[in-house]
């Protein structure tokens, strides 16, 4: 009789165990589908209302802190109102998330890069140092984007290091060669 008891123990003990993780998933899965309804309310008002969409964004990150789209989503609604602190600190959460979506780390870079320009010129030099590793990050997670090459030497040549801007340059001609935004500053290092 107590083997019977203890299997019927153990029985409803793993009932009650499936119980709680269907609990669980049902609550994580109703999260994750408010956050998406609240992130698709947020892109509907986000050209004429950016404010209101960033609550919806945030409301939304706060169901689904694993929604690297939607950390994306709010970083854009930031960057429409030229908030670039808050960009910057919002895709660095994607790029945790995501660490693989280049997008993500050149977005970063140019949060960091638009935080830059507006250091006075004495601090200049270390604010364009931080865009660096978002750009990098861009080139290892795509090697064949241009942009991030592009604006990593430009982060290289406000930093002082004319060596590494000239060949992020040229890689953005060979993987581009058809954008000639790229050419006058290359020419302008090479005649430096």
């Amino acid at each position: 009789e107590s083997e019977s008891a203890r299997m019927r123990f153990a029985a409803a003990r793993l009932a009650a165990g499936l119980a709680l993780m269907a609990l669980v998933t049902t609550a994580c899965s109703r999260h994750k589908q408010e956050a998406i309804i609240l992130a698709n309310q947020g892109d509907q008002v986000v050209e004429l209302d950016p404010n209101a969409a960033i609550q919806k964004y945030e409301q939304a990150t706060q169901l689904d802190p694993t929604s690297h789209q939607i950390f994306y989503k709010l970083a854009k609604a930031y960057k429409k109102k030229d908030e670039w602190d808050k960009a910057a600190t919002t895709l660095a959460r994607a790029t945790d998330i995501a660490p693989s979506y280049a997008n993500y780390w050149f977005e970063r870079g140019w949060a960091l890069e638009k935080r830059a320009e507006k250091q006075p010129p004495e601090s200049r030099v270390n604010a364009y140092e931080e865009c660096k590793q978002p750009y990098q990050k861009c080139v290892e997670a795509d090697p064949n984007k241009d942009d991030c090459y592009a604006r990593l030497a430009i982060a290289h040549l406000f930093s002082d290091d004319e060596q590494k801007a000239l060949a992020n340059f040229t890689k953005a001609i060979e993987f581009r060669p058809d954008d000639i935004s790229y050419y006058p500053r290359l020419a302008d290092l090479y005649i430096r």
